[in-house]
């Protein structure tokens, strides 16, 4: 659990993990905000450790998608699914979700996808991904402004796995060759995690 306020450039975040450089990942985790909360600006859900372009997966001009602190394009892929498209409304529900990204470096041919609830809810082929060291681990809740009115918040992340082969999909799905950050891993045949601390 994280405790999560309004604040910009806060610094902070809840959870770390690291594993080997991969150029494409699948990252699957379930995620439950404290009911009511609306995202009216922008929040960092996700932090991606690369070391040309660093992707954050969140909210952005409330849309879900994925943008870059350094390197070009700035917005590599956004979809047009919104928070209250993911909620039912415009305040989150309270309930578990699971989330899921696909990330694949390419110029011009990098691979960007989104699902929520086991839903594609946004993709492309044609991202320019032009990291050159690969994915190499990531931060949740990190340095965000949330516009929401005012709090604090709990966030709740759990469940997080990550494949380098393999679409992951919800837990239960068949999904195989994974590591799980959140409980003893039930298989070890891909990317190694390590749990990187808690704040």
């Amino acid at each position: 659990m994280h405790e999560l306020d309004d604040g910009d450039n806060q610094g902070t975040h809840s959870f770390r993990y690291v594993h080997a450089n991969r150029s494409e990942i699948w990252m699957r985790f379930y995620h439950k905000i404290t009911a009511g909360v609306t995202i009216t600006q922008y929040t960092k859900t996700l932090d991606l450790d690369e070391a040309a372009d660093r992707i954050i997966f969140g909210i952005q001009n409330n849309a879900w998608g994925f943008w870059q602190a350094s390197g070009s394009p700035t917005f590599p892929f956004t979809s047009t699914f919104t928070w209250a498209d993911l909620f039912g409304g415009s305040g989150s529900d309270g309930q578990w979700h699971c989330f899921e990204i696909h990330l694949k470096q390419g110029a011009g041919n990098g691979i960007c996808e989104i699902w929520f609830d086991n839903v594609l809810v946004g993709s492309t082929t044609t991202a320019t991904l032009n990291g050159s060291s690969g994915f190499s681990g990531g931060r949740f809740y990190t340095n965000q402004f949330i516009g929401g009115p005012g709090g604090p918040y709990e966030v709740h992340i759990d469940e997080i796995e990550v494949d380098d082969a393999l679409r992951v999909g919800p837990l239960g799905g068949g999904g195989g060759g994974v590591v799980v950050v959140s409980r003893p891993p039930a298989a070890t045949r891909m990317i190694g995690l390590v749990p990187m601390g808690m704040r």
